[in-house]
């Protein structure tokens, strides 16, 4: 039978294969931020504008892998592990509960990475996390780009909640590979980027 440790193990692992698949040089650094540490992948001049990354729900920064080659030609780039997602961020002793333990969680990165003043960029519930951070410290905020918006303009669909349902209920692999292939109309998927999230 296999322990938390083995999947750990193997979540890492896979983990790690994505981010060796980075098109550009890429370093990890955990940051202090909200009482745990943020996982971070960085990329680009460190003195270019700064872009920061927020993966939808279930993934990782490394969903940023095909998008942060092109944006560090222009941009120092931090792809992040949101804390209470999949990923190698540790949450502090109080995990985030609510929309404002995340924008304080987000003070906190972006104070500790040193940023006066971002580009910040979403996916999906990355994009409702953005929205709700530009609200919240618009004086802060380059530019907000927001992909697959959730939940940040009108409701999920009915049918994409009923889709939902059996992974929110017993999540599996496959039932993760069943809603993906639905999700994104059959189109192929990074069997890298599939390993980590399953």
């Amino acid at each position: 039978m296999r322990t938390p440790d083995d999947a750990r193990a193997t979540f890492t692992r896979a983990y790690q294969e994505m981010v060796g698949h980075w098109p550009v040089p890429v370093r990890a650094q955990d940051v202090p931020a909200d009482g745990g540490t943020t996982h971070v992948l960085i990329s680009g001049d460190p003195a270019a504008p700064p872009v920061l990354l927020l993966p939808g729900r279930g993934a990782t920064a490394t969903a940023w892998v095909a998008v942060a080659g092109q944006l560090a030609g222009r941009h120092r780039v931090l792809a992040v592990d949101p804390p209470g997602q999949p990923g190698l961020s540790h949450p502090g002793l109080r995990p985030a509960r609510s929309a404002a333990d995340l924008m304080s969680w987000l003070d906190d990165l972006c104070s500790a990475l040193g940023l006066s003043r971002v580009a910040l960029a979403g996916h999906s519930y990355g994009s409702w996390l953005a929205l709700r951070y530009a609200l919240h410290a618009p004086g802060r905020l380059d530019h907000l780009v927001l992909l697959d918006p959730t939940d940040c303009f009108r409701p999920m669909s009915l049918s994409y909640r009923l889709h939902a349902i059996p992974l929110l209920a017993r999540p599996s692999p496959r039932r993760l590979g069943r809603f993906l292939a639905w999700e994104t109309g059959g189109r192929p998927v990074d069997p890298g980027w599939l390993a980590v999230v399953t």
